[in-house]
C-alpha cells in the first residue's frame, strides 16, 4: 500500500471488540472521509495474533495511522516476550514492539498511533506519552472526539493530505 500515491487514508485498528464497535468505526470512517476528503480504509485486527500478522504485511507499505486498544488479551507468545512477574497488556507490547524495538522495521515505526483505552493511570503510561507520535485517549470515546484527535495527531499533515484531493 504506497500512501503517497494511494487517495485513501489507510488505519489499521487493533482492538478485540471491534465487532460491537461497527457502528461507530463506520461513523469514525464517514467523518474522516469527509474532513480529510480521502477514502477511508479500515484493516482490522481483533486479536494479538492478527495485529502481528497484520504488521508483518504492512511493514513495507505502512498504514496511515494505527489505532490500538492498551487492553489487548495476553497470548502464550506474549507471556514468552514479557516475564508473567511484569503485568504489561498485550496493547502496551505491541506499541513497545513497534517503537522501542522497531521489531518490524523503520517504516511502521513511525506510524502515529492512536491508544485507546479504559486504564487512565498505568504506570508504564509516561514512558508511552514520552513517544510523540502517540495519542493517548479514554475510553469511553466516540467517532467525533476521536476524528478530531485524528486530526491533531497529523497536525498540517492533515490539511496537506485534505488539499491532495481534486
Amino acid at each position: 500500500m504506497d500512501n503517497q500515491s494511494s487517495n485513501s487514508f489507510h488505519i489499521l485498528w487493533i482492538e478485540e471488540q471491534l465487532l460491537q464497535l461497527q457502528a461507530g468505526v463506520d461513523e469514525l470512517s464517514r467523518i474522516l472521509q469527509e474532513k480529510l476528503s480521502r477514502r477511508i480504509e479500515i484493516i482490522k485486527a481483533e486479536w494479538v495474533a492478527k495485529a502481528e500478522e497484520e504488521i508483518d504485511k504492512l511493514k513495507d507499505a505502512p498504514p496511515d495511522l494505527i489505532v490500538l486498544d492498551l487492553m489487548l488479551p495476553r497470548t502464550e507468545e506474549n507471556f514468552k516476550w514479557n516475564p508473567p512477574l511484569v503485568d504489561l497488556n498485550a496493547g502496551f507490547i505491541v506499541w513497545h514492539r513497534l517503537r522501542r524495538q522497531k521489531e518490524w522495521g523503520d517504516k511502521i515505526a513511525g506510524v502515529p498511533i492512536l491508544l485507546v483505552t479504559a486504564l487512565s493511570r498505568p504506570l508504564f503510561r509516561p514512558m508511552m506519552e514520552a513517544d510523540n507520535k502517540l495519542k493517548w485517549l479514554e475510553k469511553p470515546v466516540g467517532p467525533s472526539t476521536m476524528a478530531e484527535e485524528i486530526i491533531r495527531l497529523f497536525g498540517d499533515d492533515a490539511a496537506g493530505k485534505a488539499g491532495q484531493v481534486s
